[in-house]
C-alpha cells in the first residue's frame, strides 16, 4: 500500500501537534543529513529549532517492511539527540522510572498523556489507510509498553512536539536553560 499523508490531518493530530506540517523537500534533505539516511515513510515536521530546521518528526504509522514499525516521534536534531543520549548514558532512565514510581501524580499524568498520544497515533494510522491503528492505540511514548522510560529521545521529542510530557519535562530540567545551543557544525548539518 502506498503511504500517504491524510489531508486534512485528523483533529486529534492537530490538537496534540498543532505545529505539525508536511515535510518539504528541503526538510527531507535536512532530515537525511541529520539522521544519515532518508526518513522511512511519510513524515510531518512536528517541531523546529529556532533557525527553522526540523527538530522532531512525526512518522505516519505504516506496515513494516521486514522490520519494526518506525517510531512515531523522532528527535532528529543532532545536538539534542546527542544530549538526550548523554542523559541515558548517565542512567537517568532508571532514575526517572524510580521518580515515577514514587510520584503517583506524575505517573497518572504520564498515563493520561500517553493515552492521548496513542489515540492520536491510532487516528493518524486510520486516516492514512494503515492497518496499524489498533497496535498504535496501545503504545507508550517510547513506542513500547505505556509507562516505560526506555528512550529519553522519544520523551524529549514528545515534549518538544506536543508541549507536554512528564519525562520530557524532566529531560529539559536536566539539559538546562538553553536547549538550542547548537554549534556551527550542527547548524550546517541541519541547515545545509
Amino acid at each position: 500500500m502506498e503511504e500517504r499523508l491524510p489531508d486534512p490531518l485528523p483533529d486529534q493530530v492537530r490538537d496534540l501537534f498543532g505545529e505539525a506540517e508536511p515535510a518539504s523537500r528541503g526538510d527531507l534533505a535536512a532530515i537525511e543529513r541529520q539522521i544519515g539516511r532518508p526518513p522511512r515513510g511519510r513524515v510531518l515536521v512536528a517541531a523546529r529549532c529556532p533557525p527553522g530546521a526540523p527538530a522532531v518528526i512525526l512518522t505516519v504509522p505504516r506496515e513494516p517492511e521486514g522490520g519494526p514499525v518506525p517510531p512515531l516521534l523522532w528527535l532528529t536534531c543532532p545536538d539534542l539527540s546527542a544530549r538526550a543520549g548523554s542523559l541515558e548514558s548517565r542512567g537517568l532512565n532508571r532514575e526517572f522510572t524510580a521518580r515515577l514510581r514514587s510520584d503517583p501524580g506524575a505517573l497518572e499524568l504520564l498515563a493520561e498523556q500517553e493515552k492521548r498520544l496513542a489515540a492520536c497515533a491510532a487516528e493518524l494510522a486510520r486516516a492514512a489507510g494503515s492497518s496499524l491503528a489498533e497496535e498504535m492505540s496501545s503504545r507508550g511514548v517510547a513506542g513500547g509498553r505505556p509507562g516505560a522510560v526506555k528512550c529519553l529521545h522519544a520523551h524529549l521529542a514528545f515534549r518538544l512536539a506536543a508541549g507536554e510530557g512528564v519525562i520530557g519535562d524532566w529531560c529539559l530540567e536536566m539539559l538546562g536553560a538553553d536547549i538550542w545551543d547548537c554549534d556551527d557544525r550542527t547548524s550546517k548539518t541541519c541547515l545545509g
